[in-house]
């Protein structure tokens, strides 16, 4: 049985570097390019692995979306691994994100980024 992987980010070319290199790991990819729609698709399929970006565009006066969906997605799904990839790299955020929500990696979106998101993966499954 695939694995289901949701991604919560808004760059359709971050987007489509991340879906190439996830296609090796065979799971099925839900995209959703804001909270709003994760909120409103969420809970069709339960998810064993959510990526989630920090910024999305779709609230450019509240830039906690990142945080709001993990609070969301820990809410649905307690035992959800959740690896945050954003180029964020405020103290109190990664704080949020790591001590809060016990997100298992939060990775700085970097050269380097999709290398350690997938080394990660594989640490996951």
């Amino acid at each position: 049985m695939s694995k289901i992987f949701y991604i919560i980010e808004d760059d359709d070319l971050f987007f489509a570097l991340m879906s190439n290199m996830l296609s090796d790991f065979k799971a099925q990819l839900f995209r959703f390019k804001s909270f709003d729609e994760l909120k409103a698709s969420a809970l069709l399929h339960k998810p064993d692995l959510a990526i989630v970006d920090y910024f999305l565009a779709d609230n450019f006066s509240k830039t906690e979306n990142g945080l709001v969906a993990t609070d969301f997605l820990k809410k649905k799904f307690p035992d959800l691994k959740i690896i945050v990839l954003s180029g964020q790299i405020q103290p109190e955020i990664t704080y949020d994100f790591i001590f809060k929500y016990r997100v298992d990696a939060y990775i700085n979106k970097d050269k380097n980024a999709l290398i350690l998101l997938m080394e990660k993966i594989e640490k996951l499954f």
